[in-house]
């Protein structure tokens, strides 16, 4: 029975300590993602790269969605083409 107490305690423990480990980075990614918003730290020079990074990335991510539309139409073009050649058949 001992073992089996000190097995449950062992486990609660570390437990603990993920929970501990867990909240210190979700602490570490809040402050992260205001120092980013803030832009602490960036010259003008930097903040205009990122600044035109990001430009950069919504314009691919709008063409990536723009072609994966087109995909998909095109797709369900074909199906319904050959939806319409079996039924006539």
């Amino acid at each position: 029975m001992d073992h089996k107490c000190q097995l449950a305690c062992a486990c609660g423990a570390q437990e603990a300590a993920a929970r501990g480990e867990a909240a210190a980075l979700r602490a570490e990614v809040a402050d992260l993602s205001r120092l980013v918003e803030a832009g602490t730290g960036l010259s003008a020079g930097e903040e205009t790269a990122r600044d035109e990074l990001l430009r950069q990335r919504d314009a691919l991510l709008a063409e990536r969605d723009a072609q994966a539309r087109a995909t998909l139409h095109a797709a369900a073009s074909r199906t319904h083409g050959h939806a319409c050649i079996l039924s006539t058949s």
